[in-house]
């Protein structure tokens, strides 16, 4: 393919800070195995009709390694999206698990989150217990009226803007006079399918113990989502389709990132974006892809000044 967008991706479920709702104990209502349709009660004021999602093709390969060598998995997409359900009307992307009792994870609008949890009894007629909880943007974002283009280095869109620059390096910022090009020699179909490979980094694999099923998960409730704020558009619809997924086992195995020198935590979002734009270009298998998201558990950072703002923490 001629061209690859790559971004960097916020985790939208695990990086904020959180303000507690409160302990619930969902309820299935009905459950019709037919049509995959699903009535769940939360609240007493949210209660939520799910339907079957999919975001994965018939089959996908996640790449690893393993004692420093490369290594790929052959993952089953129907497997992977098994729980994967949505309700459009409240904005919800869960995993939804029934193999021993009501258990649900996931995204409700724009910052509500729900996950279950495991240590606390359940309700004198068995129902699990769930923390309701809401998930507020960084302090940074609250009052930023300017864009934050996550697949653009910020200095390159700059001289973009000035006209000085047109990259010869990584395709990142013709997309939108490709798109144009196209749409005047075809007909755009009615659903869009853009295909995804996601990246996941050293510290985002960690916090789920390296477990790739459970990664795995994390992103389909992450693309579901996506796809719920793309229900809007109209000629063409928007579909997201996850086609693979890179999961990094050690530090070594990320030579893009950029640290901010004497943290281990910050990284310079530009500078990193800009050493990971290159790296894909490098790796035969992110050819497959039309977008290259890299999912970081690392703060984003830049320097305004003498101050280190950082505006994406996890």
């Amino acid at each position: 393919m001629s061209s690859i967008a790559v971004w960097l991706l916020l985790p939208i479920a695990s990086c904020f800070a959180t303000q507690e709702v409160g302990i619930i104990y969902p309820r299935m209502l009905s459950s019709r195995a037919d049509t995959g349709q699903k009535v769940i009660k939360l609240t007493d004021d949210i209660t939520l009709n799910l339907e079957k999602s999919t975001v994965f093709p018939k089959e996908f390969l996640v790449h690893s390694t393993v004692d420093g060598r490369p290594a790929r998995y052959l993952m089953n997409g129907e497997d992977a999206e098994a729980n994967l359900y949505h309700d459009i009307d409240n904005m919800a992307s869960l995993d939804v698990s029934e193999e021993d009792g009501l258990e649900l994870s996931g995204i409700i609008g724009h910052t509500l989150r729900i996950k279950p949890m495991p240590e606390m009894e359940r309700s004198m007629d068995g129902q699990k217990a769930h923390m309701l909880f809401h998930a507020d943007k960084p302090e940074f974002f609250k009052d930023r009226e300017e864009d934050k283009d996550y697949g653009i280095p910020k200095d390159v869109q700059a001289l973009i803007a000035a006209g000085k620059v047109s990259p010869t390096g990584p395709d990142t910022v013709n997309d939108a006079d490709i798109f144009e090009e196209r749409a005047e020699r075809y007909r755009l179909p009615r659903t869009i399918y853009p295909e995804v490979h996601i990246v996941a980094d050293f510290l985002y694999c960690k916090a789920f113990n390296f477990d790739r099923k459970k990664i795995v998960n994390s992103f389909a409730i992450m693309a579901n989502a996506a796809n719920l704020r793309y229900a809007s558009l109209r000629m063409p619809k928007v579909q997201i389709k996850i086609v693979g997924v890179s999961l990094t086992q050690t530090e070594q195995d990320e030579p893009y990132m950029v640290y901010v020198p004497g943290t281990e935590r910050n990284i310079l979002y530009d500078h990193t974006l800009w050493n990971f734009t290159v790296y894909v270009r490098k790796q035969p298998y992110f050819q497959y892809a039309d977008i290259v998201f890299l999912v970081s558990g690392r703060n984003f950072s830049e320097w305004q000044g003498n101050k280190l703002v950082t505006w994406v923490g996890g």
